[in-house]
């Protein structure tokens, strides 16, 4: 089987897709088993209120376990410290778990994840503005919850 390097995230109700992929060398066992859950169903995709430029899945769905513990992180990152485009994840015990990540450059918590994919530089300006229209939405607007799918 080809190795996969990049997966979309589709924001599905404002028709914006991002393409985001694998660090060369960092956690490549994480983004491996998490291409291997995808398509995941849809998830509510919301902004985080008072941490900034962080963005998150609810809940999303997973098909397999999370079969590793967090101490094998090749490489955990701060969100206050890291820079925007980071994918960083946070699994339980089952199958659901969260996509946290930071997409501009405002972060003023340090919560600390490991880090699994990048988003394509290409894709900052589009990932950006999703961003703003899903703070709105929740916040603003009260227009319905951004959803979001990742798939292949």
């Amino acid at each position: 089987m080809a190795k996969i390097d990049e997966f979309k995230i589709t924001f599905t109700n404002q028709d914006i897709t991002c393409r985001v992929r694998r660090i060369p060398g960092v956690n490549e066992h994480y983004f491996d088993w998490f291409v291997s859950n995808l398509p995941t169903p849809e998830t509510i995709w919301t902004h985080a209120i008072i941490a900034g430029n962080i963005g998150y899945s609810h809940c999303l769905e997973m098909k397999h376990h999370f079969p590793y513990d967090y101490n094998d992180s090749q490489r955990n990152v701060y969100l206050n410290e890291c820079e925007p485009g980071v994918f960083t994840m946070f699994c339980g015990a089952g199958k659901t778990g969260m996509v946290i990540t930071k997409y501009g450059p405002v972060c003023t918590e340090p919560m600390c994840y490991p880090a699994f994919a990048q988003l394509a530089e290409e894709d900052a300006k589009k990932f950006y503005e999703a961003h703003i229209q899903a703070w709105d939405a929740t916040y603003a607007t009260k227009m319905p919850e951004p959803l979001v799918r990742f798939e292949l």
